[in-house]
């Protein structure tokens, strides 16, 4: 569908949502900058999506979206309380939203790089997008939106001229990746890794491998599919792929078409190191913490293959992007570090961010709560972290039923300090207990333990001093 408009307008969002639409008052020539599920994030020039949820229902913030700013709403409740204002009553939003999105993205002239794995997603989509940036007009979503909500959201936000946009695709069950390609139809494909995230839901690792394999299905013989040769499962997607193949190794597997070689941790907490390619060596470095995110350097480097840079563009590209880490690093009053990685926990980040841990100096503290949705191997992995966490710290402190074990496998393992709390009031204590001038303390786990209302406590006795925000994942 083209119509040769550059922005949202009413007319073409009641043309693309005829099958959907009830009843609708709005003008035909009114324009939108964007949809959004939010009244609290809405600004001038809105389209406000109505969701209902069970918590809570969108439809009770109308008005207050309205006031924010929004020049209509999209709606499937009708009540009084909003007759005469701008609203499109829909048969159900939600899918509304994503007809809307399927038919804006028709629209676009774009080349849409998707991405996912089971981690890393945010931070190769941010790598990613700061290398295309330097050389194209390109769009992101700042945040993690990778959902059946989030994506269409993102795709309403491009406008006609963006040359290229990078999305991110989560799943819990099967199918969910394929639904996302339906909508979006991206042209180059990344599959980072499988591991064992929301197992639980998924059932099996094998089930994430099968829906991960969705995204590469969808691309076409014209686009690129790109693959983590490190990883067996996310290998073995190059025989369901139509698209060009493009591997990556960031173990240094010469048979990839991408890999990393003459790795350097700098002392100034950058990474220094090659990518080659058929026969050619660039080096390139990163400005944040951590030989994990090589892995996700080399995926966002074969973005930039797949979009036509060579290999010079794309390692003076590199070298320049921002601290991508997850991490927030907080200096105390009394010069301790806190690495707040409080967002979420398993298996392969809590790795990443021990090993990390583990070369620092000092006292080396961590807090680590439960790692959840792990299914059937949730005990095992648990008591790896358990044996990774005895190697990497000097004082332990769990806090949730299954970090138990991680507090057992540690004990096992000759760790000497190890608390295990029982409440988070218990864990806030022995933490700042913890705490020394020369400490490094990490604080992870499932966001359900609402970590992250911990770090404020923790400030407020110390009094932060210096914040270096970022993202290790």
């Amino acid at each position: 569908m083209d119509l040769g408009i550059n922005q949202l307008t009413g007319k073409f969002v009641t043309d693309s949502l005829a099958s959907e639409i009830i009843e609708t008052n709005i003008d035909q020539g009114i324009t939108f900058n964007r949809a959004v599920i939010d009244s609290r994030e809405v600004t001038e020039g809105d389209l406000f999506v109505a969701l209902p949820g069970k918590r809570t229902n969108g439809h009770d913030f109308v008005k207050e979206a309205l006031n924010n700013g929004a020049k209509a709403a999209m709606i499937q409740e009708k009540h009084s309380g909003l007759n005469g204002l701008p609203t499109v009553l829909v048969k159900q939003s939600l899918t509304a939203l994503q007809e809307l999105a399927r038919a804006w993205r028709a629209h676009l002239q774009i080349e849409i790089i998707a991405i996912t794995g089971s981690v890393g997603k945010t931070t190769t989509k941010r790598l990613a997008s700061w290398l295309l940036e330097q050389y194209y007009i390109t769009a992101s979503n700042p945040r993690n939106y990778n959902n059946e909500i989030s994506v269409p959201l993102c795709l309403l936000e491009i406008k006609p001229g963006i040359e290229k946009a990078v999305i991110e695709m989560g799943m819990y069950e099967i199918g969910d990746i394929e639904f996302l390609c339906q909508i979006t139809k991206p042209q180059i494909g990344v599959v980072l890794n499988v591991g064992p995230v929301h197992l639980a839901r998924a059932g099996s690792v094998e089930n994430i491998q099968k829906a991960k394999s969705e995204l590469p299905k969808s691309i076409s013989a014209q686009g690129f599919t790109i693959l983590n040769l490190d990883d067996s499962n996310v290998w073995k997607m190059k025989d369901v792929t139509s698209g060009a193949v493009i591997s990556y190794s960031a173990l240094g597997n010469s048979d990839a078409d991408l890999y990393a070689s003459d790795i350097v941790e700098l002392t100034n907490e950058k990474i220094q190191f090659a990518i080659n390619h058929h026969g050619k060596k660039n080096y390139t470095q990163l400005n944040s913490l951590g030989i994990h995110l090589i892995e996700n350097a080399l995926a966002a480097a074969a973005v930039g293959l797949a979009s036509n840079l060579n290999l010079k563009e794309i390692c003076v590209g590199l070298s320049t992007a921002p601290n991508v880490d997850r991490v927030k690093k907080i200096t105390l009053q009394n010069g301790a570090v806190l690495l707040d990685d409080t967002y979420n926990s398993q298996p392969k980040s809590l790795a990443a961010i021990l090993r990390v841990l583990k070369k620092t100096r000092g006292h080396r503290v961590a807090l680590l709560a439960d790692m959840l949705e792990l299914g059937e191997v949730s005990d095992s992995e648990h008591e790896l972290a358990g044996e990774l966490a005895a190697g990497s710290l000097d004082h332990l402190i769990t806090l949730g039923s299954a970090a138990e074990i991680i507090a057992t496998a540690a004990l096992k393992n000759g760790m000497k300090k190890v608390d295990i709390a029982h409440t988070n009031e218990e864990a806030i204590d022995f933490l700042i207990k913890a705490i020394k001038a020369d400490s490094t303390v990490l604080i992870k786990g499932s966001k359900a333990f609402g970590l992250n209302n911990f770090i404020p406590k923790i400030i407020s006795n110390y009094d932060a001093i210096a914040e270096r925000a970022g993202s290790l994942e």
